[in-house]
């Protein structure tokens, strides 16, 4: 996702657009996302000691390898599910930004809790 993301920021700045840095900006805030994402992805697996290998891409099928606990082996993910997956990840990263959560306030005075 990031390399989709720095391709699509470094096609933004090779063209002229009015939007050119509002829209370079809102790209670098996904890919900021995803980093801060994947950092703890990567934080929580080794945390629980579980290793991932990239393996090999059949027939548009990508297989990893990994070990956990002793034990090895590999998944596969199909590439149009994966695709798909990218997709709403996107959407979210981007409603996420555009739409932050909103924090709930403490309860104050006379508000019953």
């Amino acid at each position: 996702m990031l390399t989709m993301c720095d391709k699509s920021l470094q096609e933004i700045r090779r063209t002229p657009n009015l939007f050119k840095q509002q829209l370079g900006e809102f790209i670098q805030m996904v890919m900021d996302k995803i980093s801060r994402e994947m950092f703890a992805l990567r934080r929580e697996l080794r945390g629980r000691n579980i290793k991932v290998y990239e393996d090999e891409m059949l027939d548009g099928i990508i297989y990893h390898r990994y070990c956990c606990r002793g034990y090895e082996d590999r998944f596969a993910i199909v590439r149009e599910a994966l695709r798909t997956e990218i997709g709403v990840r996107l959407a979210k990263y981007c409603a996420d930004i555009l739409h932050p959560p909103l924090k709930e306030a403490p309860p104050g005075p006379g508000s019953g809790s």
